[in-house]
């Protein structure tokens, strides 16, 4: 299904994503487990420590799912104990030891405080901010894309074992609702609430778990053979996906290690790329904190409509005037400026008179960090007579690189 966030599109390739995301999914679905102890067995000191930990360890490797465990998972185990087991509830409340409760609180203390002064540092340190309500039919559409599939069955597991599991269809429920919830009215840097989506459909997909389990041992008759039928149909489905995406991880392995290759701690390519030349002369002869004035370039390692790849990054080893990329460069307030700039000045349509004065803009920034212009030869024959007060300092296969005199 269309519409949301592209990055929804496959919730198992994101767990299999080489960062923080896999463990942030363990984390959270061991703090799962720890709430379905604590309905089956009673809720403990020793549980709720348990659950402590989970939720830092979220936070310490993937913060993103540590805030939503943080906000969502003792809600809404609170919501399900005050519904379902309010007396068990009452008796924790009341007969627990002072002892008890002090470990308690000093594991709060000890594990959460100091992690939550570095979530809160983190955040403070990037130029982006989070906002409120501003992606409501954004986010609404990923929901959708992301859930209707499990819709049907979650309906038939809420509707077959509501008498039997009251409670452990209440705590996914309510972390479901409360997540997609979450996920509506707040909005992170690069609309990384999607995040919030797709830890909530974890949570969504248990309900269909049970729809499925019921499906295929608890009915009779023509129902029990499609249960069973309807049962070995996920399961293919499920089964294929997972082949699909891991045979498309060894097709990119394949060509990363085709085409990159590492000596001396350095990144190489094996094959002719553009500005490939350029970006090594510039590891080797520029200082490392020089910044490289160059057509808009991608953060990632993709590339992205008009933008160049992320080769800058890892070959060159230097920071470009301007990057495409949520979070880290379009948070800043001269990003919208410096996109125009670059535009501007790379472009065939723009007249001479304007680049020109954005060539004062580079000089003039020039002029607070070492800088130098990369210039596309396809791009500078116009622009050529007007470059008399900088240094040619390398002319690659495909570009000129000039650097600025008052350096």
């Amino acid at each position: 299904m269309g519409g949301g966030d592209n990055r929804l599109l496959g919730l198992i390739q994101k767990f299999f994503n080489f960062n923080g995301t896999p463990l942030g999914v363990l984390f959270f679905c061991f703090a799962i487990y720890i709430c379905l102890l604590i309905l089956k067995k009673g809720l403990s000191t020793q549980k709720s420590v348990l659950l402590v930990v989970a939720i830092t360890g979220g936070l310490i490797f993937h913060t993103t799912s540590g805030l939503f465990m943080l906000l969502i998972i003792p809600l809404s185990l609170i919501i399900t104990l005050v519904n379902i087991r309010r007396k068990e509830l009452k008796k924790y409340l009341y007969g627990t030891k002072i002892s008890e409760w002090t470990i308690l609180s000093l594991s709060c203390l000890v594990l959460l405080v100091p992690v939550s002064h570095y979530v809160y540092s983190a955040a403070a340190a990037l130029p982006a901010e989070t906002h409120f309500g501003s992606s409501i039919h954004y986010i609404t559409t990923s929901i959708i894309s992301s859930i209707y599939p499990l819709i049907p069955l979650s309906v038939l597991g809420i509707y077959m074992a509501r008498n039997e599991k009251r409670d452990i269809l209440t705590l996914f429920g309510t972390i479901s609702i409360l997540g997609y919830l979450l996920s509506i009215l707040v909005v992170l840097p690069g609309n990384n609430q999607y995040k919030f989506v797709y830890l909530s459909t974890i949570a969504f997909s248990f309900l269909s778990i049970i729809g499925l389990y019921y499906a295929y041992f608890k009915t009779k008759g023509v129902l029990r053979v499609l249960g069973k039928v309807l049962s070995y149909t996920v399961f293919i489905i499920f089964f294929l996906s997972i082949i699909a995406i891991e045979f498309r991880y060894y097709k990119m392995w394949g060509v990363d290690k085709t085409n990159f290759y590492t000596e001396n701690k350095k990144i190489y390519v094996t094959k002719e790329n553009e500005y490939i030349d350029i970006y090594e002369w510039i590891r080797e002869n520029t200082t490392e904190d020089a910044i490289v004035i160059m057509p808009l370039v991608s953060k990632d390692s993709d590339i992205r409509p008009g933008t160049i790849n992320s080769y800058i990054f890892f070959i060159g080893e230097r920071l470009p005037y301007v990057a495409y990329g949520d979070i880290y460069t379009e948070g800043i307030n001269e990003y919208k400026s410096r996109v125009i700039n670059v535009n501007l000045f790379y472009s065939e349509n723009t007249q001479i008179e304007e680049k020109l004065k954005i060539l004062g803009e580079f000089e003039k920034f020039s002029k607070e960090r070492t800088s130098i212009l990369l210039i596309p030869k396809e791009n500078l024959e116009p622009i050529s007579p007007y470059l008399n007060n900088l240094e040619l300092i390398y002319s690659g296969k495909d570009a000129n690189l000039y650097s600025f005199e008052d350096n």
